[in-house]
């Protein structure tokens, strides 16, 4: 993979987290707050705070195709394996995208479909990693 591409991935990632997660949930808290009668008061530090606190996570959790990849490299992984984990991973991915949020549902929902699609993106990178590894063995292979 290039660097064009992988600096494309990251500002793919920072801005999916910044201009689509970020503001819904700084909208959810808002209108919540509102809700229950509670006074907001933001400062300069608690906004970046919360900002950072929620895009950083997320950017290197959506890294995964990435790891994905290096992995097969590696070969610590194959593509078989992430497809017959896949009822495991998903699972896996429901209980991260909490973790990784806020705790209310909007963040939760927004998150964890993107989460999904990237390891369905993964098992897709990860083959063509793996049929291009095979080939590059059998073509090398001592006579």
């Amino acid at each position: 993979m290039s660097r064009e591409y992988v600096s494309v991935f990251f500002k793919w990632i920072g801005g999916f987290s910044y201009f689509l997660i970020f503001p819904a949930v700084f909208q959810f808290m808002t209108s919540f707050s509102e809700r229950i009668g509670a006074s907001e008061v933001y400062g300069l530090n608690q906004y970046f705070s919360f900002m950072f606190r929620l895009i950083l996570p997320i950017g290197v959790v959506f890294e995964l195709p990435l790891i994905i990849m290096f992995s097969t490299h590696m070969e610590l992984i194959t593509p078989l394996k992430l497809k017959t984990s896949r009822k495991y991973a998903y699972i896996f991915l429901l209980v991260l995208a909490p973790m990784i949020t806020p705790p209310d549902i909007v963040s939760h929902v927004l998150v964890t479909p993107p989460l999904i699609l990237l390891y369905e993106v993964s098992i897709v990178c990860s083959n063509m990693v793996f049929v291009k590894k095979q080939s590059y063995k059998t073509i090398n292979l001592p006579s």
